[in-house]
Order: C-alpha cells, then structure tokens, then sequence
C-alpha cells in the first residue's frame, strides 16, 4: 500500500484546522482516559461521566467522544444524543450489530472500535473530528471544477453538479491525490471513516457515480478516472499542470 501521508495532509489543511471550543470526553476511566488524552493531544478536552452529561449543558462542546466499554446487552444512553453539539463520536469494544445499529440510529455521527491500532484509531477519529472544526479554506478549484467545503458542493464551468455528502467527499480525495494510486483501504479509512476490512461495494457504487457525475472517463479532455486491477484507484491530469488553485 502506498503511503498516502502527504497528499491527506493537504486535504486537512485544506479543509480543517483544529477546534477552538472543548470536546466533551464521556465515559473515559484508567487507560481509556490516557489512550483518549493521546488520540485528543491537538484538542482541548473535558472529561465527564455519564451522569455529569445529563446534568451538564453541552452547549459549549464541539463534539461529544463517548467511551463506551459495555457488554451487547447495554444499550448506549439516550443522554447522548439530547445535546445540541455538532458531532457524537462513539469509541466502542462492542461489535454487536444491534447496538451499533441503534446508537447510529439514535444520533451518533461515528462509532469507532477500539480494536484498531492506536495509529488508526488516531487517524480515524481526527478524521470525524474534521466535519465540526473551523474551515481554512473555503474554495478548491482543479480547473474546471470548484469545490465549496463549506457548502460541499461541486460546480463544473460555474455549473452546479448534484452530489450527495459522500460522494462530495471521495470526489475531494480524489483530486487532492491526483496522479496517486488510491487503495480500496484508503478510501474506507479516510472518506467512509470505515475499518479496512469493511466491503467495498460502497465504494465500487458511489465511485461510478462520482465518474458519471464529474464526466471522468477516458474520453474527457482533462480528468480521467481508472480503475487499476488489483491495486486501486487513479485519478489522472491529462494537460498535466498540477497546479491547485485556491480561492479564500
């Protein structure tokens, strides 16, 4: 797999900076609270328990990271999600399909495992964290696309094109790694916020949709989309200028 590292360093400098307001940390105790404080070092973070979150307003928080150590009997609190915060982060033990169903269903935004390593936990979680913090930058143009990151739109010749929040989001990627080979891995971490070894029929699909909508087959003048057997995906500049413009 090809290291990815710079190009998805462009793309959150780009889209992100980190959070001027706290994030709430519930349930966190013992190594969980250190693992959290490591995971959260570039964050200002107040942890809380349960019962001081249904005591607390959240009003100030920019996201709440629930730690949930539990058993597949335990539901996740119904607390968490009366809160007027832009994101709920769940950080789970749990794989039981029912209770990750309800707590997505109920409100929460994200529902990491701690079965991950730390560096893709890491990765993961500032990954969701992205959605809620301060934009930098607020047009990306590849001639002739824009990218509005705040509307998450695309237009094409000053054109809108109807995207969905995904497909926005792979679109980026794949521009902000253009010429590079993108795995089925990197996408599900860095656009579905997935583990590696989740199915790639999402990709597959929402991929010939993005290459419908953005006209990136072969015949087009200047973006050519390719599947590469076995290896991932490339996103390739025919006039090859490799020059992102940016408009504040």
């Amino acid at each position: 797999m090809k290291n990815l590292t710079a190009s998805t360093d462009l793309l959150d400098e780009c889209h992100h900076s980190t959070a001027l307001h706290p994030i709430a940390v519930v349930g966190a105790q013992g190594k969980d609270q250190s693992l959290i404080k490591r995971l959260l070092a570039n964050h200002h973070c107040e942890f809380l328990s349960e019962q001081q979150l249904t005591q607390k307003p959240a009003l100030g928080f920019d996201a709440i990271v629930f730690v949930c150590r539990r058993t597949t009997n335990e539901p996740i609190p119904s607390a968490l999600f009366s809160h007027s915060v832009r994101r709920v982060i769940i950080i789970s033990d749990c794989v039981d399909e029912d209770v990750i169903v309800q707590a997505l269903s109920a409100g929460a935004d994200y529902f990491l495992n701690f079965s991950e390593s730390e560096r893709v936990l890491s990765a993961r979680l500032e990954a969701a964290l992205r959605s809620h913090s301060d934009i930098v930058s607020r047009t990306l143009v590849y001639q002739p696309y824009t990218f509005n990151t705040i509307n998450r739109t695309v237009c094409r010749d000053n054109k809108n094109i109807p995207v969905t929040h995904r497909e926005f989001e792979l679109a980026l990627y794949l521009f902000s790694n253009q010429g590079k080979i993108v795995t089925d891995s990197d996408l599900l971490t860095w656009v579905w916020n997935l583990s590696s070894s989740a199915g790639t029929r999402r990709i597959n699909t929402t991929m010939y949709k993005v290459k419908k909508k953005l006209r990136l087959r072969s015949t087009s003048k200047r973006w050519e989309l390719k599947r590469l057997y076995a290896e991932g995906y490339r996103l390739t500049n025919k006039l090859d200028d490799g020059h992102l413009q940016q408009a504040n």
